[in-house]
């Protein structure tokens, strides 16, 4: 007589369906739940590293005024561009950004151009424009890149460019007080309703004469718009002149 074997159903090794979606739905509430707070140390880290930025330009701008005896100019307004051959302060025509370079560590892209003709500093300037650096741009808000310049503005000094730089911070120009008791000689006014820089007498700056096609009604002003803010046009702000001192400045 033949013996009965007995069998014992063997379950298949892995993971039903059903199993294999609770764990699929477990991690995606895990996830979830910490991507906030990986979001808000990102943006911490962000954060922190924007006021470092901002820290870095005072430090450069306190390095300016150590050595040039004033904050940095504003220049002679957005139409021109920086050129390492005419200084600081008001023969400038590059505004604060410029100005702050060679105290940022960037002497090597605020000296491009320097002692070389006319066409060869409009190239460089040019080049300067289209430079990003990552400590002009606040991580929060956009990377260091370049981004399409508007067909229409032309900058007297630099060459054209369609892409250039651009910056997340400005400076301080103040409200606006027109004073006589501090001159400064400039072309002016210009016709029309054109609101661009002043410039300076050419005797001061090769480029003061180059009108860029727009022309000058004959004739010097003898006043210079002052502003209590620290950098704004053709400006040379010391610290004696911030009367409420500086330590939120």
């Amino acid at each position: 007589m033949h013996g009965f074997r007995s069998f014992r159903m063997i379950r298949p090794s892995g993971m039903t369906l059903v199993e294999l979606l609770v764990v699929i739905a477990i991690i995606a509430t895990l996830i979830g739940m910490l991507l906030p707070a990986v979001q808000a140390a990102r943006e911490t880290a962000r954060r922190m590293q924007c006021a470092n930025h901002l820290k870095q330009m005072g430090l450069a701008a306190l390095g300016h005024e150590s050595t040039q005896g004033f904050y940095p100019s504003g220049g002679w307004g957005c139409y021109w561009g920086g050129d390492p051959d005419c200084g600081f302060g008001r023969t400038q025509p590059g505004g604060w950004i410029y100005n702050l370079l060679p105290f940022m560590e960037e002497e090597g892209l605020w000296s491009l151009g320097a002692g070389q003709s006319a066409g060869a500093k409009m190239a460089a300037a040019a080049k300067v424009f289209a430079t990003p650096l990552s400590q002009l741009n606040c991580p929060s808000r956009r990377p260091a890149a370049t981004y399409p310049c508007a067909g229409s503005f032309t900058v007297f000094n630099a060459g054209s460019t369609p892409q250039v730089a651009k910056t997340d911070y400005a400076a301080s120009v103040g409200g606006s007080q027109n004073r006589t008791d501090h001159v400064i000689y400039y072309e002016g006014p210009r016709r029309g309703t054109d609101t661009r820089a002043p410039v300076p007498d050419g005797s001061l700056n090769p480029w003061a004469n180059h009108g860029g096609g727009n022309g000058y009604i004959p004739g010097r002003v003898q006043m210079q718009e002052m502003r209590s803010g620290v950098s704004y046009l053709l400006s040379e702000v010391k610290v004696a002149d911030i009367s409420d001192g500086t330590s939120k400045t």
